[in-house]
């Protein structure tokens, strides 16, 4: 039920963080939303583009499972058309082309501000550029730098990057059992993902709430959802 409940404010708000506990089956919710996507588009007239998940480098393996693994792992009934993106692989046009025809696109966050082959644009520029429906942003409060630029200065921070991969998409889900993992701040970039219309520029967070502590459980609750693994494994 708890699951339900997620995936019916993702439908519903589009751009939603769920920070529920560890072992709480996110990433099970994150896959399975996207059928309802689907066919929330398809009733509007629109065409499915595809998903991209962002995650850490080790969780990969697990959002592979949920998607293309064994009939007891996976999420969904068939196995997944899936691609799963590293620093061996090389990304050329040939590459890039083959994206178009992915259902899932699967990486670290590392991987958004690498070069791509032969071009000054970086690479989450190109996964931009397929206009994917549905963006998952997994362990998302790593994503707390409100800098733009990396301290080399030549490149956008991976923070930066996933802000605008967020904001070119229908669907975000922002997953993560510590959204607030140090301070207050840390949420701003999290908050802007979720609300852009509310705070476009993270930068900006503080002045929301400052000199009324009392919006504060407004704003972190009007567009996620958490609960407790022991709330809801019990």
């Amino acid at each position: 039920l708890h699951q339900r409940v997620a995936m019916y404010n993702l439908i519903r708000e589009k751009k939603f963080g769920v920070f529920d506990g560890c072992g709480t089956g996110k990433t099970a919710i994150g896959v399975l939303s996207q059928p309802l996507i689907e066919k929330e588009l398809k009733k509007q007239g629109k065409e499915f583009k595809g998903a991209i998940i962002v995650c850490p480098n080790l969780a990969k393996k697990a959002w592979k499972k949920g998607l293309i693994g064994e009939d007891n792992e996976r999420n969904l009934s068939e196995k997944q058309d899936v691609i799963v993106i590293d620093g061996k692989i090389k990304k050329d046009e040939a590459f890039l082309e083959s994206l178009k025809n992915k259902k899932w696109i699967i990486l670290n966050y590392e991987q958004l501000i690498t070069k791509v082959n032969g071009s000054k644009k970086l690479f989450f520029e190109e996964l931009i550029n397929l206009e994917s429906n549905y963006v998952i942003f997994d362990e998302s409060h790593h994503l707390k730098s409100k800098e733009t630029e990396t301290k080399t200065g030549d490149k956008p921070t991976i923070s930066l990057a996933s802000q605008l991969l967020a904001h070119n998409a229908e669907y975000v889900n922002l997953s993560t059992g510590s959204p607030i993992p140090d301070g207050l701040e840390d949420f701003a970039v999290s908050y802007s993902i979720s609300n852009p219309e509310m705070c476009p520029d993270p930068k900006k967070f503080k002045e929301l709430y400052e000199g009324n502590p009392r919006i504060l459980y407004t704003l972190f609750n009007e567009k996620s959802i958490r609960r407790r693994s022991e709330d809801i494994n019990d």
